[in-house]
């Protein structure tokens, strides 16, 4: 629908009171696959629930029922060095201020068998711990060159009021975007308002308005664009909630021709523990005016509530049919062990991709490795989405690459630099039935071998003895034992090293 003058002025009014100095930083997109049909829509930017984004990948959700708190626990990631197909081996640094955020991030890259600066960027902050002033930089011969600038304002209840987003160039700072923000009594996000900066002045560029229901859950959200100087609808986002508070229905209409037309629809259930059982997604026919299955996904959690599968089906010839499913394995903690995903081939599932992580006793992942199926084995020759979670879980940080290793004021982990044993490895690794590990120690030792399950109790006696220094192999049989993570130890006079064993049926 197109919006006249008058309806206009009323929707802005809620602006008036905010300045012209403002600006959001760059857009998300929900993005929508159908076959091989996909469509983008840019997100809505405040309490859009994330269904429409996640698929197979919910395994690795920040974990809020950790027994540990924020407040006895607060590990920072010092630095994380990413491995890359695509690129040269990045470095990112962390610097932090007295209470805690994150101040400064530093990028290099390994050249030339140095480590080379790239990128940074600098963070102020309010008393509240507010974001106010970010500085991106790059690296051009000796000196760091502005890049951009984000400067935020805040009001009452530390709610951002306006933003302004500037670029760097003639030596000096010039207007990207800026954009205003209004809320409600309760401090809920109602309106939102774009301009952009042509270059000489503002131009409209899009806003949103919000609505919630009475337990102040967002009810709907509506967007329009400036488009040959008249705003019009361009999507409209409906939600509904079940008696628990969860969303159990989301709906995308699209602007067309002054109405709003249906596009998409998904509907979810959920266990008596509120999480997410089941999705249902369907497009709109306008051919057959009603909704038509596209695809659905069901999910499965152990009894602390982490996503242990996910498997995903799509219509196809009136009937549902398989298409890809994930594994995921948690620790303690929450945080992402292990997650392999798979396509549905030639009916059976086939192996497509393998995300591993390590952690050190304090939930913090020390290392992490992203792998595709080639055949019989497992190659890191792509890069993929590495997530480092840290802190009991309570926070994450990811990466793109093949590996990641990250480092924090204290690290302790399964892996430890017992000295005496200087090689510790298994191959098949995720494994089925068998897998045999292998260990090289520098001097005679009497040792003891157990496999151990996650809460600690031991599933095998491997071996104890004395071994001689050297090479060794031990045939480790895991048939009859349930799919899962468990961790090879070996010990000697108080010394103790580990690995970690996936194990599927």
């Amino acid at each position: 629908m197109i919006m006249n003058s008058t309806f206009l002025k009323n929707i802005l009014t809620v602006f008036l009171f905010i300045s012209s100095f403002a600006i959001v930083s760059g857009q998300e997109s929900i993005i929508i696959q159908h076959g091989d049909l996909k469509t983008t829509f840019p997100a809505f930017h405040n309490k859009l629930p994330v269904e429409f984004q996640k698929r197979l990948n919910t395994g690795s959700e920040q974990n809020t029922t950790n027994t540990k708190s924020a407040q006895i626990q607060n590990t920072k990631i010092d630095t994380a060095v990413v491995e890359s197909v695509l690129s040269l081996p990045k470095r990112y640094i962390y610097l932090y201020n007295a209470n805690g955020n994150n101040s400064r991030k530093i990028i290099q890259e390994y050249n030339n068998s140095t480590w080379v600066n790239k990128s940074k960027d600098t963070i102020t902050y309010d008393a509240s711990g507010n974001k106010l002033r970010t500085i991106w930089y790059n690296y051009t011969g000796s000196q760091w060159i502005n890049s951009s600038l984000e400067i935020n304002n805040y009001g009452s209840q530390n709610s951002l009021l306006n933003s302004v987003s500037k670029s760097w160039s003639n030596n000096t700072w010039n207007n990207n975007d800026t954009s205003y923000y209004n809320y409600d009594a309760n401090w809920n996000k109602v309106a939102y308002y774009k301009k952009n900066w042509d270059g000489s002045k503002w131009v409209n560029d899009s806003y949103e308005i919000y609505t919630y229901n009475s337990n102040e859950q967002l009810s709907a959200s509506y967007r329009y664009v400036w488009q040959d100087s008249v705003w019009a609808e361009q999507q409209r986002y409906l939600f509904s909630y079940d008696q628990n508070g969860n969303v159990d229905t989301s709906l995308i209409q699209k602007g067309d021709r002054q109405q709003w037309v249906n596009y998409y629809m998904e509907t979810y259930s959920y266990d008596g523990s509120n999480n997410k059982t089941s999705y249902v997604g369907k497009f709109w026919s306008s051919t057959n005016t009603d909704w038509e299955n596209s695809e659905q996904y069901t999910y499965t959690y152990n009894s602390s509530g982490y996503q242990t599968s996910a498997v995903g089906q799509v219509w196809n010839n009136n009937q549902w049919v398989n298409h890809d499913q994930g594994t995921y394995f948690h620790n303690t903690y929450g945080g992402l062990e292990s997650a392999i995903t798979q396509l549905w081939k030639s009916n059976s599932w086939v192996d497509t991709t393998l995300a591993q992580y390590n952690f050190d006793l304090e939930g913090n992942a020390t290392s992490g490795d992203y792998y595709i199926k080639n055949g019989s084995s497992w190659d890191q020759n792509n890069d993929g989405l590495l997530e480092v979670s840290y802190n009991y879980n309570i926070d994450q940080a990811y990466f793109t690459g093949y590996h990641v290793s990250a480092s924090y004021p204290v690290t302790t982990g399964i892996n430890n630099i017992w000295q005496d044993i200087t090689q510790m490895n298994n191959a098949p690794n995720p494994a089925r039935g068998y897998t045999n590990l292998q260990l090289e120690n520098d001097k005679t030792l009497n040792i003891q071998l157990k496999l151990y399950n996650l809460n600690g109790e031991v599933i095998q006696n491997i071996f104890e003895g004395t071994i001689n220094k050297g090479l060794h192999s031990y045939l480790i049989n895991l048939t009859g034992i349930p799919a899962g993570i468990y961790i090879a130890t070996v010990s000697s006079e108080g010394n103790s090293k580990s690995v970690k064993i996936i194990h599927f049926n």
